[in-house]
């Protein structure tokens, strides 16, 4: 319930100065840096109006309400993806995409200085224009780029969407299609369909055609071309396609079966692009290519480079927007791509911490997901994947419960050796330990702490099948023992008991293990099904479970924080469903309400207000991006009904110290009015034909109809857990006394502590 609240509030809504600064071996993930953009600041209602002026007022009308439409739309839209954490300003690689744009446009007045650049955080290979200019990088495009030529060629293609106006044009022109406007009366929904692609692949051609003569203009390379399709074309595929060595999680003595690697691997499907676009958005690979290469295939590019701003750079730039992704795919839980992507910088940057960080989550999360069951909720098939990677995904569905589980201890045991200053490694070290123990209830005594060799010289055991002349002397019984024996130290299938041969002459490995097997041993004696012992605790439950009902929650919380309180208006009688400038009115008067209400509730709030941004306050744009991020993972994993660490926690951490509380709250309002049905006009039929029925039913005609949602979810964010979660449901227009009838009882449950009367009773229940 607590994940569909907050998801259907999101659907209701639509490093340093310089790269060089940038330690790849004490990396630090990207984030926002000096004064916020001020139009970032700015209020979308401001922006919408600003950019309604420019609207041609002698056109048709209903061309004229299209595109106020879209200029509404666009900037409340825009407005909140800016605000939402996943776009990143002031970094270094911003800072040199900017740079690359000021050498490109140089000699168009009409680009030169006029685009606002960001990147943003997706691992998905993209780029695009607003109508405002604002301009797009995704960290997924950037990572996987040849040279600073193709950013250049890119940039030209969104300029061109930008100074050509594409975005507005396709809007309108889709709205006449909606409409069955002109041409298209007499169209039917396929037909519609089609035209709308035809439309916008036709927009995406005219930029490709004057993004390439802009791009022709400056002294970069044309040999890129063919490049920048082949980027587009294999975006689905990783950076890079290194074969994922057998031997990255092998040991001298830990040594996987032949049987859980692939002898051939699936191939990179070498198609040409030509696949079916009539529906699509874009036209094919192949189009794109053919088009370019007639272009420039009797030009001279004698004198043309790769790069001009800095190759340097360029590189520096690709592979921080490489260790991001990660990152990405953890948030993502593609834990099976971040591993094979992290494993690839590994080559490259070996035992470096903020890596081997990311594959002691990435492991973790395989864990927790395969020891619960689900592990295909994150996984893909390894017969879906092409290229090197299929020898990971293959192996990963190939090892068993405790192979995973012991495999992802080693690695985070023996990367907490490497870093052990990281307590974020430590602690998914622990939980890792935990897992074994707890779920997969394995001990000490089940692995070797010798290796193969020094086993069978220590038993004495031949490199050949036992003879009947070694045998001889033995009695029954030994010689069961020592077939045993030479199975388990011989045997193949036995290779996990050589997993941990060098820990298990660690003292400290040892001492964790026997802790943990201490922890399980007190659980269990906690959770006994003694009759008695579980009649007590489902006693204290029930008796719990009533007093919240009589008197409501008592949490006993000083200070809260408060994350950008939301208040949508929506109107299902309009084809722009929100309310935007109705619902950014309600929503300041809303945070005034949160603030009188939690004065009256003696409770101290600090709210986290993305609309009342200032410029100088990078420190609160940055927290909000934490704070989205970790709570976007929490409820992906709470709809598998799933617990573990979320893989951004150690930031979170520095959030509780900042603002002197764990407890952050997500609350809002949502008042929809809705739309008439048929049953309104029946009503009204039925009111005829029975007069005494008529006045209500003239009343239920003309009366709106409303629905009002409120909602308030408090979380510890230290552990994740929900304290409090508030909702009420109201068939009504929202009134502001109800409101604040709501928050106040939300804000008096978290500040009040439960009363001794009550205390006692809870303590009878022991």
């Amino acid at each position: 319930m607590l994940r569909l609240i907050i998801l259907f509030v999101f659907l209701s809504c639509s490093v340093g100065n310089t790269l060089v600064a940038q330690d790849f071996e004490n990396y630090t993930p990207l984030k926002c840096s000096g004064a916020i953009p001020e139009h970032i600041t700015r209020l979308a209602s401001d922006k919408y109006r600003e950019a309604k002026r420019q609207i041609d007022r002698n056109q048709r009308l209903s061309d004229y309400k299209a595109e106020d439409r879209f200029y509404m739309e666009s900037a409340f839209i825009m407005d909140e993806f800016l605000l939402s954490g996943k776009v990143i300003f002031n970094d270094p690689l911003s800072k040199y995409i900017n740079k690359v744009a000021d050498v490109l446009f140089v000699k168009d007045d009409s680009l030169k200085g006029k685009l606002k650049i960001y990147t943003i955080k997706s691992p998905s290979v993209n780029a695009f224009a607003t109508d405002e200019g604002i301009v797009l990088v995704t960290l997924g495009l950037l990572a996987q780029l040849e040279n600073e030529a193709q950013l250049a060629f890119i940039l030209a293609h969104e300029g061109i969407h930008f100074k050509r106006r594409h975005s507005v044009d396709i809007f309108v022109e889709q709205s006449r299609i909606e409409r069955g406007q002109g041409t298209y009366g007499k169209s039917s929904m396929e037909e519609k369909i089609i035209a709308r692609s035809h439309y916008s692949k036709e927009m995406e051609l005219e930029a490709d055609k004057l993004g390439l003569e802009l791009f022709l203009e400056s002294n970069y390379s044309m040999k890129v071309l063919d490049g920048v399709c082949d980027v587009l074309q294999y975006s689905y595929l990783p950076f890079d396609d290194i074969l994922f060595d057998r031997s990255f999680f092998e040991t001298d003595d830990l040594i996987f079966p032949e049987n859980y690697y692939l002898e051939e691997l699936e191939e990179i499907q070498a198609e040409d692009g030509d696949y079916d676009d009539s529906r699509s958005t874009h036209p094919n690979i192949r189009k794109r290519r053919q088009n370019m290469s007639r272009r420039i295939s009797k030009l001279d590019d004698t004198g043309k480079v790769k790069y001009i701003v800095s190759e340097k750079e360029f590189l520096a730039v690709r592979d921080i927007a490489r260790f991001e992704l990660c990152n990405l795919y953890l948030v993502n839980r593609e834990y099976a791509l971040s591993i094979y992507n992290t494993y690839m910088l590994l080559e490259k940057y070996p035992n470096n911490r903020y890596l081997d960080k990311m594959m002691v989550k990435a492991l973790y999360g395989l864990v927790k997901y395969r020891n619960d069951g689900i592990l295909g909720t994150v996984h893909k098939s390894y017969k879906k994947i092409e290229g090197s990677s299929q020898q990971l995904y293959y192996f990963i569905k190939k090892l068993k419960d405790k192979e995973l589980n012991v495999i992802a201890l080693r690695y985070a045991w023996m990367a907490m050796q490497r870093h052990p200053e990281d307590e974020s490694i430590k602690k998914h070290a622990s939980e890792l330990f935990k897992e074994l123990v707890f779920e997969k209830k394995m001990i000490p005594t089940y692995f070797f702490d010798k290796s193969k060799e020094e086993l069978i010289a220590e038993e004495n055991i031949d490199t050949v099948a036992d003879t009947k002349e070694s045998l001889e002397g033995l009695s029954k019984y030994e010689k069961i023992r020592r077939k045993k024996v030479v199975t388990e130290i011989k045997g193949e299938e036995h290779f996990l008991k050589y997993a941990l041969v060098d820990l298990m002459k660690d003292n400290d490995f040892i001492d964790e293990f026997e802790k943990q097997l201490d922890a399980l041993e007190k659980d269990q004696e906690g959770n006994s099904d003694d009759y008695k012992v579980l009649k007590a605790k489902r006693k204290k439950k029930r008796k719990e479970a009533r007093i919240v009902r009589r008197k409501g929650k008592a949490l006993g919380i000083d200070k809260i924080v408060l994350v950008d309180p939301t208040y949508r208006v929506i109107d299902q009688r309009r084809n722009t469903k929100v309310s935007y400038l109705a619902s950014e009115i309600n929503q300041a008067k809303y945070i005034e309400d949160l603030g009188r209400n939690a004065d009256r509730a003696e409770l101290q709030v600090s709210i986290l207000n993305t609309k009342k941004l200032q410029v100088s306050d990078i420190g609160k744009f940055n927290d909000h991006a934490i704070l989205n991020q970790w709570l976007g993972e929490l409820l992906d994993h709470e709809g598998d009904n799933m617990e573990l660490t979320i893989s951004n926690q150690e930031h979170v951490k520095y959030l509780t110290e900042k603002y002197n509380t764990k407890y952050f709250a997500w609350t809002g309002v949502i008042s929809i009015r809705r739309s008439k049905g048929p049953e309104a006009f029946w009503l009204v039929v039925g009111g005829v034909a029975t007069i005494y029925l008529l006045p209500y039913a003239l009343y239920k005609l003309f009366t709106p109809d409303y629905d009002s949602f409120f909602y308030m979810v408090l979380f510890d964010i230290e552990t994740g857990e929900t304290e409090l979660v508030q909702q009420h449901y109201l068939a009504a227009k929202e009134a502001k006394d109800i409101v604040n009838s709501n928050l106040y009882d939300s804000f008096h449950q978290i500040k009040a502590k439960r009363k001794e009367k009550y205390k006692d009773e809870e303590e009878d229940e022991k």
